[in-house]
């Protein structure tokens, strides 16, 4: 009993110490901390390896490796001249990357021009006034000397590139290939003929993003919360968070003119089709920090596109499989395919149909 007592004030009184400890400050810098960012700081880093060792001038001027730039090379206008010669004139995509054996594109060599020099405002920005005032060139609206420089070291890359990709022939619109309506009604269709919860799952997937004109990943943040009916319109709207600008857009979403086109319906098939948890708000969940404190689980609208870090992918091979088997589509839907479906077919590609036929065709369901 006195063993029992003894242990149990040592536990008390390790609590007490542990809650009188000094918390570590919550802090917030302007600096991206997504696994995204992280990658893109890597690779531009891995870039400079090779940008570093490209000729005798660069390797006479800088070291090898980003880590090892000083401040006053950091700031200096020879870096980023010669790294754009270097990505606009001798840079060449790697096999096993989409466009092997190509030059960079305009937008590409933009980022990563963007990338290092945003790489080294953050490690020498603060080192001296000289560092301030070169960084400046950040600036596009800026009138400091740095500033009017990079915008135009910037313009001289885009008329460098343009040119090249005009004499070569090359199409200059990267843009994803539109996937519009009537395709993905076909889709819509066969998926209805397969008749299994996965095809009902697709469906349902495919109608929301291309009736709300979303990204992939907007479709995928929609929470049941936000949804609800009005009576004047007749219609479902609901918000639609924009993660890339931090905004908030309101969607509409009417009924079809048929089975196919009907948004409710697929929901209807979605609920009955696929298991998919009840929502209890029974004081959320524990986030792992190692506290008491517990996060509320978001009601989401389509709980499959939250199990993936990239859910444009996901949809993008959801796509994919419905095309031809000799097309590199699915067995699962060889009698279900859609011939119609490009073969580079992707989410992006649903979100440039679904704006442009909304731009002509306000209501096309």
């Amino acid at each position: 009993m006195v063993a029992a007592e003894a242990a149990a004030e040592a536990a008390g009184a390790a609590e007490l110490d542990t809650n009188n400890m000094p918390r570590k400050a919550s802090r917030m810098t302007s600096e991206g901390s997504s696994a995204s960012w992280k990658q893109q700081k890597q690779g531009v880093r891995d870039l400079y390896a090779k940008f570093a060792c490209s000729s005798d001038e660069v390797k006479g001027q800088f070291p090898a490796k980003f880590c090892e730039l000083t401040a006053e090379q950091a700031a200096s206008k020879d870096l980023y001249e010669l790294w754009c010669g270097w990505l606009c004139e001798d840079y060449i995509i790697p096999k096993g990357k989409k466009n092997a054996g190509e030059h960079l594109g305009y937008g590409s060599a933009i980022d990563y021009l963007n990338l290092l020099l945003n790489l080294a405002a953050g490690e020498f920005k603060e080192h001296n006034d000289t560092t301030r005032h070169f960084f400046t060139c950040r600036d596009w609206h800026g009138a400091s000397d740095p500033a009017i420089w990079m915008r135009g070291l910037r313009l001289k890359l885009h008329r460098e590139i343009y040119a090249r990709s005009v004499k070569e022939g090359k199409p200059m619109d990267m843009s994803a290939l539109p996937v519009y309506l009537k395709t993905i009604i076909a889709c819509v269709k066969q998926l209805s003929l397969e008749g299994s919860a996965e095809a009902a799952l697709i469906k349902f997937v495919l109608l929301t993003v291309i009736n709300t004109g979303a990204r992939s990943s907007e479709a995928a943040n929609i929470i049941l919360d936000s949804m609800r009916f009005d009576p004047e319109f007749k219609c479902v709207v609901g918000e639609l968070p924009q993660m890339k600008t931090s905004k908030t857009k309101i969607f509409g979403i009417q009924a079809g003119v048929d089975s196919y086109h009907c948004w409710f319906l697929a929901l209807a098939d979605f609920l009955c089709c696929v298991d998919r948890a009840v929502f209890e708000d029974d004081g959320g969940f524990d986030d792992g920090e190692g506290d008491d404190e517990r996060v509320k689980m978001p009601n989401w609208l389509i709980p499959d596109l939250q199990s993936t870090k990239t859910p444009g992918v996901k949809i993008g091979n959801w796509l994919k499989a419905l095309r031809p088997v000799e097309k590199g589509g699915s067995k699962k839907f060889e009698r279900f395919s859609v011939p119609e479906l490009p073969d580079s077919a992707s989410a992006a590609g649903m979100r440039h149909g679904s704006l442009s036929l909304l731009s002509l065709h306000p209501s096309p369901t």
